[in-house]
């Protein structure tokens, strides 16, 4: 990879970690008023949501930065 394609790989890992936090402390925060426990709905919201904007980040990142 040279520096170009290396950089709009990274900002695709950043931007679906970022994304992914982000959704998953909306969603937690949600889901942990209706378990009535907001740390672990958080905390399930995180670990998913950051699991799932990295995975579609990373994949987009090498996607994007093959052509």
């Amino acid at each position: 990879m040279n520096k170009n394609t290396n950089d709009i790989y990274t900002f695709y890992v950043c931007w679906g970690i970022s994304i992914g936090l982000s959704l998953g402390i909306s969603t937690g925060v949600a889901f942990g008023m209706y378990i009535q426990n907001i740390g672990v709905g958080i905390g399930c919201g995180v670990a998913i949501g950051g699991g799932l904007g990295t995975s579609i980040g990373t994949i987009l990142g090498i996607y994007k930065s093959k052509k």
